[in-house]
This record gives structure tokens, C-alpha cells and sequence, in this order.
């Protein structure tokens, strides 16, 4: 079995401990794209568009540059492009989506995270049965945000190994 590892106090993860976590578990949503003012590049001016963005000084406004490359192993939570990988991050994404993560779908994964739910319970985000983790009406609401933490606890895990290697 797989160990996953992360602070259990920090509530950017596991959310805050309140009478009211539809409301008040974590301070914003969170996702793994900026979104908003994204607009696809034409392939001429790539170049010249990419310099500017690079030019440009910290402002208060902020920027993100993505970058799509399809194909991907992974497919990020954000992505609607086309991916047939069987990655725990797909399969965490679609159990999120769906409002349930069902253990015989993400295996190990599901006892490795089992930490993590629990903290996510103990704040009214989810239920845990012994085959399932079932979204609250909190949960669903941040459902993104949990698909998000759950990811980069699994990413983070993935290269304190790596490093240790």
C-alpha cells in the first residue's frame, strides 16, 4: 500500500473546522487553472505574444501562460482535451465530478488518501463508508478545490520520493 503524506493542519488542504463548511471550509475555490481571460494563439504570432507576456513586469492583475500539449499522459483537472489514460488523477477527476469515490475504482489510491478523508470528514465535506467517500452538499460544492488538494497531495508525494531516490 501506498503512503500518502501531507499536513493535516493545513487547512488549504483538508479546509477549516466549522459549523458551516458549505460556507466557510475554504476561503475561495480553488483549481488548477487561473481561467478566465484564456484565448487560444494564432501559431504566426506565437512568438512575438509569448515575448510580450515574458516583458511584461509583476502587476497586480497577474498572468498565466498555458500551454497545451495533447496527448498527455495525464489529463489535467482543467483539461477538456481527449485523453483514454487510466491515471489516478483522471479516475480521481470523474469520482470527483461524480460525487463519489468509489474504493474499487481507485484501488490503492483509495486507502492512501484515506488520511486525507478523513480530515475532509471531520470538517463535513464527506462521509466514508468502508467502500465509498461520498461528497457532503459542502463537498460538491467544493468539489474542485478537493479534486485539486487530493491531486497535489498525490504529486507532492510522487516527488518527495523521486528526490529520494
Amino acid at each position: 500500500m501506498k503512503l500518502v503524506v501531507f499536513d493535516s493542519t493545513d487547512e488549504l488542504i483538508v479546509g477549516k473546522d466549522t459549523p458551516d463548511p458549505l460556507s466557510f471550509a475554504f476561503a475561495a475555490k480553488r483549481g488548477a487553472h487561473a481561467g478566465g481571460a484564456m484565448k487560444p494563439v494564432n501559431p504566426a504570432l506565437t512568438q512575438s505574444v509569448l515575448s510580450e507576456a515574458l516583458s511584461l513586469s509583476g502587476e497586480a492583475t497577474g498572468r498565466c501562460l498555458y500551454i497545451h500539449i495533447p496527448f498527455c499522459r495525464v489529463r489535467c483537472t482543467y483539461c477538456n482535451f481527449s485523453n483514454s489514460s487510466e491515471s489516478i488523477y483522471s479516475d480521481l477527476k470523474a469520482s470527483f465530478d461524480r460525487g463519489v469515490l468509489l474504493k474499487h475504482e481507485l484501488g490503492e489510491w483509495f486507502d492512501a488518501l484515506m488520511h486525507l478523508f478523513t480530515a475532509w470528514q471531520k470538517r463535513g465535506l464527506v462521509n466514508i463508508t468502508p467502500f465509498a467517500v461520498e461528497l457532503t452538499l459542502a463537498g460538491q460544492f467544493w468539489a474542485v478545490t478537493l479534486a485539486t488538494n487530493a491531486i497535489q497531495v498525490i504529486q507532492n508525494q510522487t516527488q518527495a520520493i523521486l528526490k529520494s531516490a
